[in-house]
């Protein structure tokens, strides 16, 4: 027995460095092999990545230099909510209808050229405002379509065993680059100008336009479910992949309809679909939660400056605090490749996450806060992957591009939760304004998993 474990050892020694990584980390090894499946993580990454921060600090610090008005940055951050709500189901419809892979190409493509246009306008002769705005409407309607599609994309790639994995690797590679990216961007613009700021955009929309070139889906993903919803449907319908194979007749009526020449009939099919399937309706509402956990991100200034007192410096450290945080839950359930009672485990990551927001209200230590901070956004990491992987899960995949067209849609809307917090903040107060928060996001999961069978029943 000795000389074997002896044996082991010394091979364990001598393994290379990637063996010993693979030997540890089976599940992201394993993941990060398949093909396609590390170019759609890091295009993926980079896309979002780039939409969500570095183009906000871009147009933010460009509006700014050229208008120093708080009213004009309100607007062009503000009024492209719209293109959300309008374009998010139409990228479910078209998650539905076309080959995912060409479509992220396209809508790739088109935000770096996009960005493009902008730097050398802000390059040679400054942007009139009115172009920002209108730049800022078609660049976050095309990442709104953008995200469903993706979302189909990797399940075409991965399955659904590996999922769960894959959601949290590509939200990881997203947390490094926004930890990152916003540095480098702010030492650009620092001291070459918010044009080369854009220019850095539009190269790396083109980097991740480049990327999904390589990627290809399994030939026994999404798109013959696609194939399929053309063909006639049948009179009963038997699907459910988290909670056990019970027939559909509520849903079939209206699937007879879908991926019709209308598509705002396949909109109001993909409405119809979540409002009578019990389980996605209370996994698309807790993505609604999402705003309210905006309070927090609102919110997180003022505690800074305010109640802490630890100016910019500690804003940035609470920030990082947080993405530190949310890389280790997207790397934990990377590694960890599966998870038995998922519906359970969202509800108890999603009570913590809340009581966080409570503790975090309460807070007048600056070192608390950091912690709290960096444990909210461990159970973010989870929360969100987890929660995103149940809902592309549960739904049949007849449906599924627009039901993640309408819940990548209250992901994208957390910017209501800034509204919602200045808002609140003035009546209440600052601190009864995130306290609310905490208490509304960890009691509404709480309540939708008491009241949801079949919320329960998903292993």
């Amino acid at each position: 027995m000795a000389t074997q474990t002896n044996v082991a050892s010394a091979s364990s020694a001598t393994r290379p460095p990637q063996g010993r990584l693979a030997a540890r980390m089976p599940a992201f090894t394993g993941l990060m092999t398949m093909p396609g499946v590390l170019q759609i993580c890091l295009s993926n990454g980079l896309a979002q990545s780039f939409g969500q921060r570095m183009q906000a600090i871009a147009v933010g610090w460009l509006v700014l230099d050229m208008s120093g008005s708080e009213f004009w940055l309100g607007i062009i951050n503000g009024v492209p909510a719209i293109s959300i709500v309008v374009f998010s189901l139409v990228g479910g419809v078209i998650a539905d209808r076309l080959e995912a892979g060409r479509v992220l190409v396209a809508s790739r493509a088109a935000l770096a050229l996009a960005a493009a246009v902008i730097a050398l306008l802000a390059m040679t002769g400054g942007v009139p405002l009115v172009y920002l705005l209108v730049y800022m409407l078609v660049a976050v309607g095309i990442a709104a379509i953008d995200m469903p599609v993706s979302r189909g994309l990797v399940l075409d790639l991965v399955g659904n065993g590996r999922l769960l994995s894959a959601n949290a690797a590509q939200s990881a590679f997203r947390d490094i680059f926004n930890i990152v990216v916003p540095l480098a961007m702010a030492l650009l613009i620092g001291t070459s100008g918010s044009g080369a700021a854009f220019f850095i955009l539009a190269a790396g929309y083109a980097v991740a336009t480049l990327l999904m070139l390589r990627t290809r889906p399994r030939a026994d993903g999404a798109e013959s479910a696609r194939a399929a919803a053309r063909r006639p449907v049948p009179s009963e319908t038997r699907t459910h992949n988290l909670t056990g194979s019970r027939p559909h007749r509520h849903w079939v009526a209206t699937a007879r309809h879908r991926l019709s020449s209308a598509p705002m009939a396949d909109v109001l099919d993909g409405f119809a679909y979540i409002r009578t399937d019990r389980a996605v309706r209370a996994l698309v509402i807790l993505g609604f939660l999402v705003p309210v956990a905006g309070i927090y991100f609102a919110m997180m200034p003022v505690y800074a400056r305010e109640i802490l007192s630890v100016g910019v410096g500690g804003l940035g450290a609470l920030a990082a605090s947080f993405s530190a945080g949310s890389l280790l839950g997207s790397l934990y359930l990377t590694a960890r490749g599966g998870m038995n009672r998922r519906a359970l485990k969202l509800t108890l990551v999603g009570g913590a996450f809340g009581a966080g927001m409570m503790i975090f209200a309460l807070s007048d230590s600056f070192a608390l806060s950091c912690i709290v901070s960096f444990l909210m956004g461990v159970s973010a990491g989870i929360w969100l992957n987890l929660l995103t992987a149940l809902v592309q899960l549960a739904a049949v995949p007849e449906m599924r591009g627009r039901v993640m067209g309408v819940s990548t849609m209250a992901y994208q809307l957390i910017g209501l939760g800034w509204l919602v917090g200045g808002t609140l903040a003035t009546l209440l107060g600052v601190k009864a304004t995130v306290l609310a928060g905490g208490i509304v996001f960890a009691g509404a999961s709480v309540a939708l998993f008491a009241i949801s069978e079949e919320m329960r029943r998903i292993d």
